[in-house]
């Protein structure tokens, strides 16, 4: 059902004698801002007043029931300022499910939805690792698999420490001579080297020690918890996103 702005009223004992006619009329209608209105006043609401929006089908009948309570109406469609609210009326009535809920909920809903897209496109840009950003700097890492086994990597002389609280138990550096150095197990730290195929895919090799597990063709993905994973077809090297 297709709603049409009627009238737009500031004084509160107005918009309630226009509401009790529109009703002893047997007129379908919705009041927009009207809490608002009663709140606070028009200074809060941003616009001049609450809101009537009857049915198209009843708008000639409605201005009939205005006439008789002498109210004049002066409205210009192309003045319209919450044109969009009908938009985002037609754009989700027939939504199943959604199309039965009140006016006001849709909105909410739809703005919430809006808020969490933004945010997350947000979030994903600024927690995306690029190349350029593994490039000179050493990266904690936080879990290394190797065949579906959980290793538990332990560098000699390789904790460091920042005042009394242990920062980051292993690390890994991707140097921009095409040299990486990788956790040891029980062991120095080993290295190789590395350099990227695509902005997403690197290779490891030339490995000193572990070469089963670390060398290989690696793929990069950012997850939503602000980690990183480096995947081969046999070990996922899974790093914090933030450099130390």
């Amino acid at each position: 059902m297709k709603y049409t702005r009627l009238i737009e009223l500031t004084n509160l004992q107005e918009l309630t004698l226009v509401e009790l006619a529109l009703r002893k009329a047997n007129i379908n209608y919705r009041t927009l801002f009207e809490n608002t209105l009663r709140a606070a006043g028009t200074l809060a609401l941003g616009n001049n007043g609450a809101i009537i929006e009857v049915p198209e089908g009843d708008m000639n009948k409605s201005i009939q029931v205005l006439s008789e309570l002498g109210i004049e109406i002066d409205y210009d469609s192309q003045k319209d300022r919450f044109e969009f609210i009908d938009n985002i009326d037609k754009a989700t009535e027939k939504i199943p499910f959604i199309g039965k809920m009140s006016l006001g909920l849709r909105f909410l809903l739809l703005a919430a939805l809006s808020t969490f897209i933004l945010l997350a496109v947000v979030f994903f840009i600024t927690t995306r690792v690029s190349k350029n950003d593994l490039v000179g700097d050493f990266w904690c890492v936080e879990e290394i698999i190797y065949k579906g086994q959980k290793l538990q990597p332990n560098t000699v002389t390789n904790v460091i420490i920042t005042g009394f609280q242990e920062k980051c138990k292993e690390d890994i550096l991707f140097h921009d001579t095409g040299m990486i150095a990788l956790p040891g197990f029980g062991s120095y730290t080993t290295r190789g080297e590395w350099r990227f195929k695509t902005d997403k895919v690197f290779t490891i090799s030339r490995v000193q020690d572990f070469k089963e597990i670390y060398e290989g063709e690696y793929t990069v993905h950012t997850n939503w918890d602000g980690s990183v994973d480096f995947v081969s077809n046999n070990t996922t090297i899974k790093i914090s996103s933030r450099k130390y």
